[in-house]
């Protein structure tokens, strides 16, 4: 079971929404930005490394907001859905397709 760690990302009453690369799986849907947790490491520092590559942003990984499980047939993913404070940087497309800023009503008008 892969176990992945998402940020909830809020700044200024906005959420931060990233895109998925298109020769990604699920190429091109939104998520809340985040990704694998490597062997040796916390959800909370594999979350931090991961906004720092992905969007070039410091933050720091506060309380959990919700756990998911999913059963898939390449694997099963464990989600560790993190509260995440923004810290520094102007998040930029280092490892993402695109970002958005948008208001928590916002969320269910992106794939």
């Amino acid at each position: 079971m892969t176990v992945v760690a998402a940020g909830l990302i809020f700044h200024e009453d906005k959420l931060l929404i990233a895109q998925r690369k298109a020769d990604d799986e699920l190429g091109l849907y939104w998520e809340f930005p985040g990704g694998t947790v490597e062997a040796g490491e916390s959800p909370e520092e594999a979350l931090e490394r991961e906004l720092l590559e992905e969007l070039d942003i410091t933050t720091r990984t506060d309380n959990i907001f919700d756990v998911r499980y999913v059963s898939r047939e390449n694997g099963d993913l464990l989600i560790l859905y993190y509260y995440s404070t923004y810290l520094a940087g102007s998040p930029k497309t280092l490892d993402c397709n695109d970002f958005r800023w948008i208001s928590p009503t916002e969320i269910a008008g992106f794939d």
